[in-house]
């Protein structure tokens, strides 16, 4: 058997382990009664835990519980972009659609003025004044361009001929 050597450190510990526990378990001793002037004796107040009573009533007249509104939607789609701030609005003025025709030709009898126009595929015939489709109507027939006007807007756009005219 290997003889039994007592390492310092061990010593140590243990004997502090020891003073620990007889600390604990060791009772405590009441303090002295101190004297006072008069010659009785003194002792401190104890600490006492305070006793608190609850009582509840039952409620008599209480309101009926409220029911919860249903949840709406809780995936719905999240942008982290702020709203823009009423200064940040820009306001759009309507414009006018490009205008659908394109010049085809001219057709002149005396002053009258005739003007062919192409809608796509269709071939219009049209003077100062007339209204296309209750949509555009010509206002001026002038040497090198027709001014039509957008009726829904009331804005005048110029429609180029390409052809200087008499």
């Amino acid at each position: 058997m290997a003889p039994v050597t007592f390492n310092k450190r061990k010593l140590l510990l243990g004997s502090l382990l020891l003073i620990t526990i007889i600390a604990a378990v060791w009772p405590e001793h009441e303090p002295a009664v101190q004297k006072t002037s008069a010659g009785t004796p003194f002792h401190p107040p104890k600490a006492q835990a305070a006793v608190v009573s609850v009582e509840f009533a039952p409620l008599v007249n209480a309101p009926a519980p409220h029911k919860q509104a249903p949840i709406g939607n809780l995936f719905t789609q999240q942008t982290w972009t702020p709203a823009p701030l009423a200064s940040q609005l820009v306001h759009t003025v309507p414009v006018a659609p490009p205008l659908p025709f394109t010049f085809a030709g001219r057709y002149t009898e005396g002053s009258k003025i005739t003007i062919y126009l192409m809608d796509g595929t269709k071939m219009l015939r049209v003077q100062q004044g007339e209204t296309i489709n209750e949509k555009y109507r010509i206002d001026k027939i002038e040497q090198a361009s027709l001014s039509i006007t957008y009726l829904p807007l009331g804005t005048t756009q110029i429609l180029p001929t390409g052809v200087l005219l008499p």
